[in-house]
């Protein structure tokens, strides 16, 4: 598979307030299991399973792959000689699919962002600095990428045939997300097995 392109300098997209606060707090509670915080709320919290942050932000990278791969699959449902009937009801359910995978990465971005994630990994991982920085600015060409891909596809709602470049673009922007979360998620797995050494 060809190498990633590097993506151009941008800026973190700026912090909105989190609507899932416990998806990623900072590494430095993220050996502590949920049970333990539970234990500290008080006996009605207490019935809880032993699941960490680090867990539970894994679990957000696997959905947002799955999302990935229900577009990859529609994608592959597009054929440039379909029917009008057949194309409004494809390019309607691509669209709605898209939009719901770029509101899902913005508030995953966002909630990145706020939880201080990449500040705390620049701290247990000082060695990774550069990589981490370049895995953070991917947060705004893949968030923006996605919202012209969107664009395009209101445009072209009305027209037949879809624009093969805006399914090349479709498919890169799928293959950076990938890419990227699966970089992420080995930077966390890095700073949690930094986390438990530096507790023996």
């Amino acid at each position: 598979m060809d190498e990633i392109p590097k993506s151009p300098k941008t800026t973190p997209l700026s912090a909105g307030p989190a609507t899932r606060a416990d998806l990623l707090p900072v590494l430095a509670s993220l050996a502590r299991p949920a049970a333990a915080v539970a234990q500290d709320a008080g006996p009605e919290a207490r019935i809880v399973s032993c699941q960490t942050p680090f867990d539970t932000a894994l679990e957000e990278h696997h959905g947002i792959r799955r999302d990935i791969q229900t577009l990859t699959d529609r994608l592959g449902e597009y054929r440039p000689g379909m029917g009008a009937r057949a194309w409004y009801r494809w390019i309607e359910t691509f669209s709605a699919e898209l939009a719901q995978l770029h509101g899902r990465l913005v508030e995953h971005f966002a909630e990145e962002e706020q939880s201080g994630l990449y500040e705390t990994l620049g701290e247990k991982l000082p060695n990774l600095v550069s990589r981490m920085r370049f895995v953070r600015e991917e947060h705004t060409w893949i968030a923006e990428e996605l919202a012209s891909i969107l664009s395009a596809l209101d445009a072209l709602r009305p027209t037949l045939p879809l624009e093969p470049r805006l399914l090349d673009r479709a498919r890169e922007v799928f293959y950076r997300v990938v890419c990227h979360e699966r970089k992420e998620s080995d930077l966390i797995a890095r700073a949690y097995l930094e986390d438990l050494g530096a507790r023996d």
